[in-house]
């Protein structure tokens, strides 16, 4: 008589990781099923997922081509823009040399006459402020007639509208604009022209160099000399008269 406890050949052995198998011969031929199911599975899930790989894998190849195109687009874009803000500061660097370094006035305004920009000879010498951006020559003249009186401050009353002159005429020009400033005459040798950026015009560009050391020397030599020689004086003026400082000063 068999012990019910007894263990068969068809009894359920564990696998060395625990997991159970069926050693009877129907549980062999139900392993079998089952390994060849999850074979047809694992099958049809690798044809079906290679099949969609093979219908995308173009699309991934140009996916990758565009990539590779935009990393190369963005390394160019970065090298000139690197070395467009290397010339702008450049530029920069030297424009605002000239201006701090140059004996010269040098001043930048908008179409409607207001300041741009003005370099520290200006502001000292003719504007007399600190801070003349967004203002325009009117409103300079009178706030330095306020403080210096009208009798001493009267650059420019004089002279021709210099800026309306090189707008309506679109050339650079020269100019001879004189006055008192802080009660002493100034003279300014000035050349004008129009700034056009991307055919627009946006202002006018200026720069003025001081000829009052001059201009003083040539009108006591030419006083001397009229004294001296009036007759001759007069000859000559009337021979070299584009040439004189004189008319440009009166």
């Amino acid at each position: 008589m068999k012990d019910n406890n007894s263990k068969t050949s068809e009894e359920t052995h564990k696998a060395p990781d625990g997991c159970a198998f069926n050693t009877s011969s129907a549980g062999a031929l139900e392993n079998k099923n089952f390994i060849t199911k999850t074979l047809l599975s694992i099958k049809n899930f690798y044809i079906k997922h290679f099949t969609i790989y093979k219908e995308i894998e173009p699309m991934m190849i140009q996916i990758d081509y565009i990539k590779a195109q935009m990393c190369m687009i963005r390394t160019e874009l970065e090298e000139e823009i690197e070395m467009v803000t290397r010339d702008l500061n450049l530029y920069k660097n030297v424009v605002e040399m000239m201006a701090r370094e140059l004996p010269d006035m040098f001043w930048l305004k908008d179409t409607n006459g207001n300041y741009v920009f003005a370099n520290e000879e200006i502001k000292n010498k003719l504007l007399l402020n600190h801070n003349p951006i967004g203002q325009n020559d009117v409103q300079l003249a009178n706030a330095a007639k306020a403080v210096y009186g009208p009798d001493n401050h009267t650059f420019g009353e004089k002279c021709a509208n210099s800026d309306q002159v090189v707008t309506e005429s679109m050339v650079k020009q020269r100019f001879m604009e004189s006055g008192k400033v802080k009660g002493k005459m100034l003279y300014l040798e000035v050349y004008k022209a129009p700034l056009v950026v991307d055919g627009e015009f946006i202002g006018v560009f200026g720069s003025g160099r001081d000829m009052t050391e001059y201009v003083e020397a040539y009108i006591q030599q030419r006083e001397l000399l009229k004294k001296l020689f009036p007759n001759l004086v007069a000859k000559f003026d009337n021979i070299f008269a584009k040439y004189s400082f004189e008319s440009d000063i009166q």
